[in-house]
């Protein structure tokens, strides 16, 4: 959160300019549309609002054990987690992101990649640190 805040000028430069995919947390997307975004509702208006504006291809949020809220042009879904106990969540935003990439770039569909996202996520906070000890991979991906 407090990055993007400090850098919030840039960053949207950025966007504008690269219109990259967006993987970001809660609190991160909600320094980004300045906590505009109060709620879930609000959030998603906000989150597909931004995806017009600036002709975006994926907006892709996480919240802890809540659902992944995923935006692209063509729909809005909400991907559940899968609960576990927490006993470090260092890297499990990494591990999201890269569990989502994977299944994406085979053409999985949005769901199916959040579901791999969660899933790799799922992994790295039952251990300590982010590198996984014995990485299992989703039969989806």
């Amino acid at each position: 959160h407090l990055c993007v805040s400090r850098n919030l000028p840039a960053m949207k430069q950025f966007i504008s300019q690269f219109k990259p995919l967006i993987f970001a947390n809660y609190s991160e997307i909600s320094a980004l549309f300045a906590n505009q975004a109060t709620d879930q509702s609000r959030l998603i208006a906000a989150c597909e609002n931004y995806l017009k504006q600036e002709n975006l291809p994926i907006l892709a949020i996480t919240h802890s054990e809540k659902p992944a809220l995923v935006v692209s042009a063509n729909e809005t879904i909400q991907v559940p987690t899968v609960k576990a106990p927490i006993i470090d969540a260092t890297g499990a935003g990494d591990a999201f992101l890269a569990g989502f990439l994977a299944a994406y770039i085979k053409q999985k569909n949005l769901a199916e990649a959040a579901t791999n996202g969660h899933f790799l996520a799922r992994q790295i906070i039952q251990q300590m640190g982010a590198r996984p000890a014995n990485l299992q991979y989703a039969k989806s991906a």
